[in-house]
């Protein structure tokens, strides 16, 4: 297993019914991408993807596609077989992650 993250996939606002159902059976179909879920709400599709170094590269070519609005990246931490993924282990910073504080956050070791 290598790193799992969800993706968060906005459409087109265009986009017709039946080619939002052909899209989702194609990233279906994606290497690496282990699920996808159309679903309600602020984002139209949820897509699991388990890469064997990074995910970013899954994410670019779901971002190259001309239906795609926007894609956020939801990286796992922890999973019931790895061991904990540290702030400084991740793609991204904690710093970006977390909203500014006065004082500085304790993350216990």
């Amino acid at each position: 297993m290598g790193v799992r993250a969800y993706l968060l996939v906005d459409v087109a606002d265009d986009m017709e019914q039946q080619d939002f159902i052909t899209s989702v059976r194609d990233l279906e179909e994606m290497p690496g991408i282990d699920f996808v879920d159309p679903v309600i709400g602020r984002n139209d599709v949820v897509v699991m993807v388990d890469a064997p170094v990074t995910v970013e590269a899954t994410a670019s070519k779901l971002r190259a596609k001309k239906w795609v609005k926007n894609v956020e990246i939801l990286q796992v931490g922890v999973t019931a077989d790895t061991q904990p993924v540290l702030p400084h282990q991740l793609d991204i910073s904690l710093s970006e992650r977390l909203p500014q504080q006065d004082k500085p956050l304790k993350i216990p070791a």
